[in-house]
């Protein structure tokens, strides 16, 4: 049965035809007949947006593996960073060892800073990522009609936070290891 036709086509032109079958078993017996017919072409809209939402599923992963990757190498960087400047100041750390700071106060300084460095990327992450959705909200919708989320997700932001906030202790453990390990006696 014919349910509808664009009215804009030109006379004697159809450009698009939805046919509903009596019965669902029929579809495909019904397009291999339209598809043998070299004028015409048989689409199921949902199938096309089942494969649509597949490639867009496809995307989001990529793009979540590299945002992992980016943390990765973030954290890295933030283990270099503190074992660089821990080889750098070890008359330092030997000087606060001398006027009485412990080895037990020695990795808690070091790891304080890794968690400062962890938390304070972490929160300015959250805040450039809100900014940049405020920003974008306008343009997104004008261009896809996707109205993006403004709204602050604290139970996801909050477990970032506390997922950054281990991670960047295991992170910050070897420099604060390295500077558990500098003797008075030789800096």
């Amino acid at each position: 049965e014919m349910a509808s036709t664009d009215s804009s086509a030109p006379r004697g032109a159809v450009s698009a035809i939805l046919i509903r079958p009596k019965q669902l078993t029929g579809l495909p017996v019904l397009q291999r007949k339209i598809q043998v017919e070299r004028r015409a072409q048989a689409v199921f809209p949902a199938a096309a947006l089942y494969q649509l939402f597949d490639i867009l599923d496809i995307w989001k992963k990529i793009i979540e593996l590299l945002c992992w990757i980016v943390v990765g190498v973030a954290l890295g960087s933030v283990s270099i960073a503190l074992y660089s400047f821990v080889e750098e100041r070890k008359e330092e750390i030997a000087l606060m060892r001398a006027l009485g700071a412990s080895r037990v106060r020695v990795i808690r300084f070091v790891l304080i800073q890794s968690e400062m460095l962890a938390l304070g990327g972490a929160g300015v992450g959250i805040v450039a990522g809100h900014a940049l959705m405020f920003l974008l909200a306008g343009f997104v919708q004008s261009y896809t009609g996707v109205e993006l989320s403004m709204g602050f997700h604290t139970l996801w932001e909050g477990f970032i936070l506390v997922v950054l906030s281990v991670v960047g202790g295991v992170f910050g453990f070897l420099p604060a290891w390295k500077a558990y390990r500098v003797s008075i006696g030789d800096n």
